[in-house]
């Protein structure tokens, strides 16, 4: 067992950021989505930190700054004082808020925290993060009541968003937003309505940042004048995007600089009627498998516990990033095949299942089923077993020589009440003469990917290649494996 300082997140401060937090780490999931950070700004003068935003997220190089306003629309005869007034106190507040933090993220990423008192350091190291894609969202509340009854009792109460509105102290039309600051970068702007709407449907955080750089392509190209709804903007969005290629056809299809796209009321509704929006649930509910996968890794590593690898975050966090990267459909496939195969091996068997990532041209998965006998130590289960890992991710590179990372993801053959898994990630580009002997001694001894025959237990427990915590690694480094793979 590997043991390192654990991660003690806030829960949020008010109920509304209580709320935000818990869709975040629905969609986003915990090891990325983070409540209340601060900065040691002011800590000298007043022995306590100023807060940074009311959340953060991050994965890979991309960053989301979140600003939580629950400010009460106070309607009077007047609606445009009424709304100008709210505006004022909500959105513009939110972005200085959300500007100021993104100043102090690029000027000192160093210098952040997990709480007020400013003991406990923000543990992923955002230097290490280069060319930073930062995106701004102000979530807002308490216009739906107002703002149904204003444009019209049966439509939508979201925001109607004009490209003309531009650098705007106070919106001039109630009810309507557009780019808060054109000079400190974009603010999406999310009422209650749209904001359930999104996370319900860009649930992933690949999903959710591809969606938001997709929208500010959009404006920045001043081909989108207005919008009726996020929701609306999120239908025509949806309707259309690949996600099998990760990308929006509709900057590649239309090429006429001159073509302008204004979104009325029903491009929500139409995707919501539409077989592509079927498709996608009925895959959807299976694909929340691979989240609590990783959110089961996250736990143990947000509690600085782990079976494996190195003792600290940084590490464990690269190597589940890479599963999070995979967005909903994919994630619906992978979660399919891995289950569908675990259901047909017998506990007493050895078997496997190889899948390459749908979104990630370079990723191969190699799913194991790793039998464990009733009266097996669990400790030299799991290391055995891990042993296997890297038999299985070696075997696999060699059979399938184009893909640069193996994932291999074990659990025990057969049903069972506590069952674990470990995951191990390989980057194999380098993989030359020698690692294909090799690679091809252990297909051929352990009988690792050798054919589609499913080992049963005992027939490979006696080794000729067992793998020692002393013995040299097998991915070739010259290491001692437990300087090495062991923790990897």
């Amino acid at each position: 067992m590997v043991h390192f300082d654990s991660t003690e997140k806030a829960e949020g401060t008010t109920e509304s950021e209580k709320y935000l937090m818990q869709l975040c780490e629905k969609s986003f999931l915990s090891l990325w989505s983070y409540p209340n950070l601060f900065t040691d700004n002011g800590k000298s003068r007043c022995g306590a930190g100023k807060e940074l935003c009311d959340l953060f997220v991050i994965f890979n190089n991309n960053i989301i700054i979140f600003s939580d306003k629950d400010i009460l629309f106070q309607e009077t005869d007047n609606i445009d004082l009424a709304w100008k007034r709210w505006y004022k106190k909500s959105i513009k507040k939110s972005a200085e808020q959300i500007y100021g933090a993104e100043n102090w993220i690029r000027k000192a990423p160093d210098r952040i925290f997990l709480d007020e008192k400013c003991n406990k350091k923000f543990p992923l190291n955002i230097s290490d993060f280069k060319n930073l894609n930062i995106f701004r969202v102000a979530v807002t509340k308490n216009t739906l009541p107002s703002a149904k009854k204003y444009f019209d009792k049966d439509d939508s109460p979201s925001f109607f968003f004009k490209n003309e509105f531009i650098n705007h102290d106070e919106n001039p039309e109630p009810f309507q937003i557009g780019i808060v600051n054109e000079n400190k970068g974009f603010v999406h702007i999310f009422d209650e309505f749209s904001l359930n709407i999104i996370f319900s449907e860009l649930d992933t955080v690949g999903d959710f940042i591809t969606y938001l750089k997709a929208k500010e392509k959009l404006i920045k190209t001043k081909k989108l004048i207005s919008y009726a709804g996020e929701e609306d903007l999120l239908g025509f969005y949806l309707e259309e995007y690949d996600f099998n290629e990760d990308n929006w056809p509709f900057f590649e299809d239309r090429q006429d600089p001159d073509e302008a796209v204004i979104l009325t009321r029903g491009f929500w509704e139409s995707y919501c009627n539409s077989e592509r929006k079927e498709s996608f649930e009925q895959l959807r509910d299976i694909s929340y498998f691979w989240d609590s996968l990783i959110e089961n890794f996250s736990f143990h590593i947000l509690k600085g516990k782990t079976y494996h690898g190195e003792e600290n975050m940084i590490s464990h966090e690269k190597t589940i990033r890479i599963l999070a990267s995979e967005n909903r459909v994919a994630r619906g496939f992978l979660s399919k095949s891995y289950l569908d195969k675990y259901e047909v091996v017998e506990k007493d068997r050895r078997s496997s299942r190889i899948m390459a990532s749908p979104s990630n041209r370079e990723l191969l998965y190699v799913f194991l089923y790793y039998p464990i006998l009733d009266n097996k130590d669990r400790d030299e289960y799991r290391e055995e077993r891990l042993q296997f890992c890297h038999y299985y991710a070696l075997v696999a590179k060699y059979q399938y020589p184009k893909y640069r990372y193996i994932a291999v993801i074990a659990t025990e053959s057969g049903f069972r009440i506590n069952k674990s898994e470990d995951v191990l990630i390989l980057d194999l580009e380098k993989f030359g003469k020698k690692e294909s002997i090799l690679a091809n001694k252990i297909m051929r001894e352990e009988r690792v990917l050798h054919d589609t025959k499913d080992i049963r237990l005992g027939e490979t427990f006696q080794k000729k290649s067992k793998l020692g915590r002393n013995s040299t690694c097998l991915c070739g480094s010259g290491k001692k494996y437990k300087h090495c793979c062991l923790n990897g």
